[in-house]
């Protein structure tokens, strides 16, 4: 018997794969173009973005680089339907509230609000066929 995904599992694996591409080019950004930036014509515009760099701790980039490789296995076991995908993907949660504190970011109050409802709808999606996973 085939196991049925789901349009709601399906849209939201399919939002995690849209999030992950995202956080590739973020993590490209993060380790390619912004320290390469110096003064020219766009000073004002490349002094904003170094300054918002300038605020994140060193250890974001490897965290950074770990959650997205753990985040891409995540969503690759659910699409196997394996438990442990699940068990991982509540550990990556927990361990981004925790991160989370640890960076001073101004709107960090909504975006772990949003963190929080998008993971709630995640964990229902996987929730719904459990039976499924093995």
């Amino acid at each position: 018997m085939e196991k049925e995904r789901g349009r709601f599992l399906s849209i939201m694996i399919a939002l995690k794969i849209i999030a992950y591409l995202l956080t590739f080019y973020s993590i490209f950004l993060l380790f390619f173009v912004v320290p390469q930036f110096e003064p020219g014509i766009v000073e004002e515009t490349v002094g904003t973005i170094k300054k918002e760099f300038e605020n994140i701790p060193s250890w974001i980039k490897f965290y950074s680089l770990v959650d997205f490789l753990l985040g891409v296995i995540t969503v690759w076991g659910v699409l196997k339907w394996r438990k442990w995908a699940a068990y991982l993907s509540i550990a990556l949660f927990i361990l981004g509230i925790f991160s989370s504190f640890l960076v001073s970011v101004e709107t960090k109050g909504i975006n772990n609000f949003f963190s929080m409802a998008i993971t709630a709808l995640w964990f229902w999606a996987i929730f719904r066929k459990w039976k499924n996973f093995i």
